[in-house]
């Protein structure tokens, strides 16, 4: 059902803009052989953020992602099925992980095998699972941590420590939140082996950092000025809500759980939402769950998250409700099973449950899909690979270079030469764009001033495929 839901997405949806910055750079060190994204004009961005150098190293995300996924697109070639099936790879990975996690801290196989059901269809796992980002990398690599940590702990805690610690280590080189899986096994370490734990522990678990940040400062010593200006420009205004806790609560409810990246249908994504909401509250209320070992690690690894999301990850993305998700659902199961259990709901609550669960979930894969925006993505694509072949310079959004596989004459450049003095032959404007030149009609009338130019008297309309506009040059 995963790899069925995965797929209906993974073929129907156009590519957004992170998966085609993001993966610019794993393309560029495997055909290239550095890492750099070649695709983007370099420039300021949206709220002054300075990614100056990025066209000969990518400083502004973690190393990992770009280093492993060159290696898979060297074996496959680059291409917007093979970026995603990279990630579905990593969807299973974390499904196993998720087994083994939920068998000991649920204490049981059947409790373990639900819950793993359940995030296997859980609709932002899929959605995730489906998109060529590194966030299903991350939480696979995280939870590999968690489980191998849970795995050898009886039998060895200096393996626990210290294959975790890789694995964790591993996630956070990947994307920061991978921190959230550190947060998980200080828990499990603190509940479980407190007494147990020495110096030597201590150690073993901060040599695998060490060693990753040693290889990572040996790259950023190459450039040190450009990692400054680059780091900092992509986590600014990330902390903005420690300095509004109420305001950064409401907007982290509306924004990243409400949101769920999919339209209006408000219904839907409520009926989405609320699995996850019955799942903590119900653990926190009901006694026979809280107090239980295992409910209770999960119960403080799901509020760890929910504080860092929302006072340390201001960004609001619906797609890091990934790694706080499974722990609901888990939760869920427990608490449907203590009240069978106890005599609280009769035997034929759980199937209904599961029942209700699947068809909401599949409700919101189907609405997704039904919609298909790859017809028109590729539409422009059938368009555009002739005239990229023939060296006419494209700009358009970078998630157009994937399928063409990122030549010197495409560019992601939203002002569209007006900085620079390049002029395209072709443009490529869909919402992304649309959005951004409002965006410079207030902050950069100039800017805004030569676009309009551009686009209404220097160039003219030769295609439009529902909501992507292609302009030449006359």
């Amino acid at each position: 059902m995963f790899l069925l839901l995965t797929c209906s997405l993974l073929f129907t949806q156009k590519p957004d803009i992170d998966e085609g910055w993001f993966v610019n750079p794993a393309w560029s060190l495997a055909s290239r052989g550095f890492m750099g994204t070649t695709a983007v004009q370099e420039s300021t961005f949206k709220g002054g953020r300075d990614l100056t150098g990025m066209n000969r190293r990518t400083y502004w995300i973690m190393p990992l992602q770009p280093v492993a996924e060159s290696v898979w697109f060297r074996l496959v070639g680059v291409g917007v099925p093979q970026m995603r099936f990279w990630s579905v790879a990593w969807g299973l990975v974390a499904l196993l992980c998720w087994w083994r996690i939920a068998r000991s801290l649920l204490a049981s196989e059947l409790l373990a095998m639900v819950a793993t059901a359940m995030i296997a269809v859980d609709y932002t796992f899929v959605r995730v699972a489906a998109q060529g980002r590194m966030d299903m990398m991350c939480a696979a690599l995280g939870l590999l941590g968690v489980g191998l940590y849970l795995e050898f702990r009886e039998r060895s805690l200096s393996v626990a420590i210290f294959a975790a610690s890789c694995a964790v280590t591993a996630s956070l080189f990947t994307h920061p939140n991978g921190i959230l899986y550190l947060f998980a096994i200080l828990i499990c370490a603190a509940s479980l082996d407190i007494g147990r734990l020495g110096p030597r522990h201590l150690a073993l678990a901060a040599l695998p950092f060490l060693v990753a940040a040693a290889s990572w400062g040996l790259y950023i010593l190459e450039a040190p000025d450009l990692f400054r200006r680059q780091f900092a420009g992509n986590a600014a205004g990330r902390l903005s809500g420690l300095a509004d806790p109420v305001g950064s609560l409401i907007s982290e409810v509306r924004d990243r759980y409400l949101g769920l990246g999919s339209g209006k249908k408000h219904l839907l994504k409520i009926a989405t939402v609320l699995p996850y909401l019955l799942g903590l509250f119900g653990a926190v209320a009901v006694g026979a769950v809280r107090r239980r070992p295992g409910c209770r690690i999960l119960i403080l690894w799901a509020i760890s998250c929910f504080l860092y999301f929302w006072l340390f990850e201001s960004t609001r993305l619906f797609l890091y409700v990934v790694h706080i998700a499974p722990i609901f659902l888990a939760l869920l199961v427990a608490v449907v099973a203590s009240l069978v259990t106890d005599g609280v709901f009769p035997d034929w609550v759980p199937p209904v449950a599961v029942a209700s669960f699947l068809a909401v979930q599949l409700a919101g894969c189907a609405l997704v899909a039904r919609s298909n925006t790859m017809a028109e993505f590729a539409e422009v694509e059938h368009f555009l690979e002739p005239q990229i072949q023939r060296g006419a310079l494209v700009m358009g959004s970078a998630e157009l270079g994937i399928p063409l596989g990122y030549p010197d004459n495409f560019l992601d450049d939203q002002r569209l030469g007006c900085q620079t003095g390049r002029r395209p032959d072709l443009i490529v404007i869909g919402t992304r764009y649309t959005s951004w030149f409002q965006w410079a009609a207030v902050n950069e009338p100039e800017t805004y001033a030569c676009i309009q130019r551009l686009v209404t008297q220097d160039y003219q309309t030769v295609l439009l495929a529902d909501g992507i506009e292609i302009k030449q040059r006359r």
